[in-house]
């Protein structure tokens, strides 16, 4: 909801101040939250789409091990402690179709470093704790998620040492809650992992096993692999290119997408994930998620309901999702249809939608204004303010398009 403050201020606006300050619409996490709304407020289609796929697949009740309301409800707990937005589900629920999925880590000697202090992750002597550590707890708020689904088949895999973390259904009791099991899921992953990383970053050599592997033992099936890192591979400039190259030519690439994720409070060491990702389809690069709602609240404004759960959600499914969440930080406005749906979850007012929409525009405008400043004649803030001016021109389209 809109409240009468945003109203007064948004009406002197004259569409370039800055948009610090100003609430972000609302982040509703589980259906109760979506009818403390309003009794006018509607579920959107997509999550109602979702919420029925779940009570008819059977995979649900024989695998989670409780009624499919269930899950709802405690999902939403779940979704609520990290402020994820409910329509997020729509897009969580692609990860059921897969066979398989690959948890690469790095555990090179550099994975022992300090992580970013602005995570406000510290150990017992006040110190923030190692990327290694990181590393752990993001693995944790993935599974924490994936305990509610009929999820694939898990291995975690390590770049300098050759066990295997085997995690999947046949582990759990029949019985068993979600929340139960994710804790002897958690139990495990810390016990295998409690070993000395060292050593380099063969991630070339990794990957390119990995991408073998699957052509010989099952090429008509869809895996999605996740690649933690804090730092450059083995052959630097080289292995970068040869990752890159094996990326873009992979098989099947929606049907193998593949997210890097940097652990590193240098981002220029893993800027090389970037540059594959913008090279090769169906992949992603996330960082913490300090830095993702720095850059994705800079990018659609202060309106845009980026919370750490967003972030949490978007790592496990942004390359699934090359034409929407994985587009957030590049400046690109949201149709009203993908942010009631594939966000939300509920039908925003048109006017919430265009808070929204005046939000992202101004935050490109600041954004654009700021770099011209400095540097009259750059090139990406002069086309930042050019499309920001077709944007505003399309408004209508963008509220309408379905």
């Amino acid at each position: 909801m809109i409240s009468p403050e945003y109203k007064e201020w948004m009406k002197r606006q004259d569409g370039t101040s800055a948009t610090s300050d100003v609430e972000t619409l609302a982040v509703v996490s589980n259906l109760n939250e979506i009818l403390s709304l309003g009794s006018g407020t509607q579920q959107s289609s997509s999550l109602a789409t979702s919420i029925e796929k779940m009570h008819s697949d059977p995979r649900f009740a024989a695998q989670v091990g409780i009624p499919s309301p269930s899950i709802l409800e405690q999902l939403g707990t779940v979704f609520a402690k990290w402020e994820t937005p409910v329509g997020l589900l729509s897009k969580l629920l692609m990860l059921t179709e897969f066979d398989k999925i690959e948890i690469w880590v790095d555990s090179s000697g550099s994975i022992r470093k300090s992580t970013s202090a602005e995570l406000g992750l510290f150990n017992k002597t006040g110190e923030p704790i190692s990327r290694w550590e990181e590393t752990k707890l993001r693995i944790f708020e993935m599974m924490e998620i994936l305990v509610f689904l009929p999820f694939p088949p898990v291995e975690i895999r390590f770049l300098t040492d050759p066990k295997v973390v085997k995690i999947n259904y046949s582990l759990k009791d029949p019985n068993e809650p979600p929340a139960a099991f994710f804790q002897r899921v958690k139990a495990i992953i810390e016990d295998e992992m409690n070993f000395r990383p060292t050593g380099q970053t063969p991630a070339l050599k990794c990957l390119t096993e990995s991408f073998q592997n699957q052509q010989k033992i099952a090429n008509d099936k869809k895996w999605i692999r996740y690649f933690f890192t804090d730092g450059r591979p083995d052959g630097d400039d080289r292995a970068i290119r040869s990752i890159a190259e094996l990326i873009s030519n992979r098989f099947n690439p929606a049907d193998n997408p593949i997210t890097f994720l940097s652990v590193t409070d240098t981002p220029s060491d893993t800027a090389w994930c970037s540059e594959v990702e913008g090279s090769a389809p169906y992949c992603a690069e996330v960082s913490n998620h300090v830095i993702e709602i720095r850059q994705i609240r800079a990018a659609q404004g202060s309106a845009f309901p980026i919370t750490k759960g967003f972030c949490i959600i978007a790592a496990l499914i942004g390359a699934l999702c090359p034409n929407d969440i994985d587009l957030l930080d590049e400046g690109i406005p949201l149709p009203k249809a993908v942010l009631d749906g594939d966000i939300q979850g509920y039908v925003c007012s048109e006017e919430e939608y265009e808070y929204y929409f005046k939000c992202f525009t101004m935050a490109q405008v600041t954004a654009a204004s700021a770099t011209l400043r400095n540097d009259p004649q750059n090139k990406r803030a002069l086309l930042q303010r050019f499309f920001t001016e077709k944007w505003k021109a399309h408004y209508h389209e963008f509220k309408t398009k379905a």
